[in-house]
């Protein structure tokens, strides 16, 4: 080739980069899990020392915010903490014992609350904390436990045991039974209900393994009792997958923004028959041994859809003669994306404890590339087994390393994207007050921070080729609405603030050298409540927005408002108070609804009102079930201030407290009362929904 050529090709080269410079590409990936273990049992992690004296509670606290400290600094996001290693607790349990692997004794008080103090430390650094829970094991001595929790279980006859050829006794709780189901959806239910967890993840321990499937098992008269069709093995399989759907469905009617994973073992369908079941191709490398020795079957739960994500245990390298890393990677990849769910890929480091080499620390920059590469949903993500391996008590270097050359800079966690949920707005009054950023606090929600050079044009900013601001300019992700500023970022820079959502969803940012504007009115829906069902013909029901001087009413199939079936500017009718519009009877079909309103005044941001809900059914009753119906069983509500204390006459279906900017402060269901005594000075709009009545009331604290 001539060097005229050259010379061209050359020229067209640089033309490709500087135009991708000038629309924008991440230099860094921005979506991506970096995840740690930390495993408790046996203390394989953390605590190195056990019991219940203040200066070891002290120890453990030290050690423990010592391993985040590295986590933070390596730029990893997320941390999986062993909170139920042994049918035990490192947390207040309703229903299990104290572990003895934090306090030295099972059932004993270790001074603390271990998931407590973790959950906080984690959000203090912006990463995810997500409980790890084993489901089933018991024990793994013949003697077992003897606390009153544990004699409960005995005595009911809800576990049962499998002693190996090597005389290693596993005792479990029995997959069988719907006692044994029921306890591990409550034990789940008390974690997200008490603790602020973004997660929670099951390991790799279903049936013992090499438990026969035959009449020497035994559960052997349980499956004779259930009267199956099925096969003893797929009945088995049938418990467990039975158990993870409970989880999963008790999960979305609780908080679906809690993220549900399990992390098997790595190899699965590699026996064509399974994997022509499951509709998909089989895995080209390795042997599933988990299919038929613990009865598990992974697959199974990706294809109901009742896990979020999957994070099989990929604990060989990447040269390994049967199961190499690369194709195994790649396939649980085309897997997930299949079933519309992600993969999160788990390594193990345990090798590195006989070789630390900067060449074994290249084997495990292989596998994370392998997993960036071969990601189908632009999801890739890693978690490492175990934090004592990362820079902990047993092995360290692994965590500047990576840091130098795989997580040079921070990343968000791969959104949820599949989950109906309902849009934010930007964020509202960000300012910078000295070295620190400010905005106003919105529920249940993170926020990700970007610094951004002075000299970038906000709209060449947001050019993610994820979405949204460029990778490049993430400083930070908190969970509360307020970041302090690096100081090498304090000259030269301006800011942005997003809302993410739990699910990692990311909304609109506000940029501080925006000129904000006050916002209009908040609207305050009346009617219909998420109760209502309805015949079509429905009634759109808002308070009337001291201040406002338009509305927009849009109603959609879905929670993002991204499937419209209504949509109107006019047509309504005033009410003294409040604002009607009567829907025409042909917009509706069968199914259920999502509304808001939207409220505009001169001058002023627009603000969106809290969505609702309703059902449109041709079986409901005749003209619907509407606000006076409902009512008609319960009193007036009645709203007084007792100090600090907002109190009803009667228990609430909903009661919602806002400030005179349209922000909601505080949410509540089920209860007769607020207690406002944190909340500052000011007047307050206290809306209210209770059999089927709304009252709306100003009070003055």
């Amino acid at each position: 080739m001539g060097k005229k050529w050259t010379n061209v090709l050359f020229a067209i080269l640089i033309f490709h980069i500087l135009a991708l410079s000038a629309f924008g590409a991440d230099k860094y990936i921005k979506r991506e899990v970096r995840g740690a273990w930390m495993a408790t049992v046996y203390c394989i992690d953390w605590p190195s020392e056990t019991g219940t004296t203040v200066a070891i509670r002290n120890k453990q606290k030290k050690e423990m915010t010592g391993y985040l400290d590295i986590l933070q600094a390596s730029n990893m996001n997320a941390v999986y903490f062993q909170v139920r290693p042994m049918a035990d607790a490192l947390y207040k349990s309703q229903y299990e014992p104290w572990s003895s692997y934090v306090s030295g004794t099972r059932g004993r008080n270790p001074g603390y609350d271990p998931l407590a103090f973790v959950v906080e430390e984690c959000h203090k650094r912006g990463m995810e904390c997500h409980a790890w829970v084993n489901p089933y094991r018991w024990a793994t001595t013949a003697t077992g436990w003897n606390t009153s929790q544990d004699r409960f279980l005995k005595s009911h006859d809800m576990l049962i045991s499998y002693t190996n050829s090597s005389g290693t006794t596993t005792t479990i709780l029995n997959p069988a039974l719907e006692a044994t189901r029921e306890r591990i959806v409550n034990v789940c239910r008390d974690i997200i209900e008490n603790y602020d967890v973004d997660g929670i993840i099951f390991d790799d321990y279903f049936y013992p393994s090499g438990m026969p499937a035959n009449e020497t098992a035994e559960d052997y008269e349980d499956y004779q009792a259930a009267e199956t069709t099925l096969s003893f093995a797929d009945w088995r399989r049938e418990n467990v997958n039975r158990m993870v759907s409970d989880v999963y469905e008790m999960i979305q009617e609780e908080d679906p923004s809690i993220k549900f994973g399990i992390s098997p073992a790595g190899a699965a369908c590699t026996d064509a028959a399974v994997a022509a079941k499951h509709g998909i191709d089989k895995c080209p490398v390795a042997s599933d041994w988990q299919y038929n020795g613990i009865f598990s079957d992974p697959v199974a739960w990706l294809e109901s859809g009742t896990i979020d994500y999957i994070s099989p245990q990929l604990y060989w390298k990447t040269d390994h003669a049967t199961n190499p890393f690369g194709p195994m990677t790649k396939w649980w990849s085309y897997v997930a994306k299949h079933f519309n769910r992600h993969h999160y890929a788990s390594h193990s480091l345990t090798f590195l404890q006989s070789s630390n080499t900067t060449t074994d620390w290249v084997e495990v920059g292989k596998q994370v590339q392998y997993s960036r590469r071969y990601t189908e949903n632009k999801a890739p993500g890693s978690i490492y087994y175990s934090a004592c391996d990362i820079d902990g008590k047993k092995v360290s270097g692994l965590d500047e390393w990576l840091k130098k050359n795989r997580y040079q800079h921070p990343a968000l966690t791969p959104a949820i994207d599949w989950k109906d949920v309902f849009p934010h707005q930007r964020v509202g009054h960000l300012v910078l007050d000295g070295t620190t950023l400010t905005w106003d606090e919105e529920l249940n929600v993170r926020y990700t921070v970007y610094a951004i050079p002075d000299d970038v044009a906000n709209e060449t900013a947001c050019s993610s080729t994820m979405g949204g601001i460029l990778a490049d300019y993430l400083i930070g992700t908190v969970y509360t609405n307020s970041f302090a500023v690096p100081e090498e970022f304090l000259s030269g820079y301006h800011f942005a603030v997003c809302i993410l959502d739990r699910m990692g969803n990311e909304y609109e940012p506000r940029f501080t050298n925006d000129i904000e504007k006050e916002h209009a009115p908040k609207p305050i829906l009346i009617w219909p409540d998420d109760k209502a069902l309805f015949r079509p013909g429905v009634e759109l029901v808002w308070e009337a927005s001291e201040g406002a001087d338009g509305y927009t009413v849009e109603v959609s199939r879905n929670r993002r408002f991204t499937d419209l079936v209504l949509t109107a500017t006019s047509g309504w009718y005033a009410a003294p108070d409040h604002f009607i519009l009567i829907t025409p009877d042909e917009t509706w079909e069968e199914g259920t609804y999502y509304w808001r309103v939207t409220a505009s005044a001169t001058d002023c941001e627009a603000s969106l009102s809290e969505p609702r809900s309703f059902t449109v059914s041709y079986s409901a009753p005749e003209g619907g079930t509407g606000m006076a119906e409902l009512a008609m069983s319960s009193p007036e509500i009645e709203v007084t201030l007792d100090g600090s204390k907002v109190c009803l006459n009667q228990i609430a279906d909903d009661i919602s407290v806002y400030n005179m900017l349209g922000m909601l402060i505080a949410h509540h269901r089920g209860v007769d009362s607020v207690d406002m005594s944190n909340t500052r000075g000011g007047i307050y709009i206290i809306k209210v929904m209770a059999g089927g009545r709304s009252v709306v009331k100003k009070v003055k604290l």
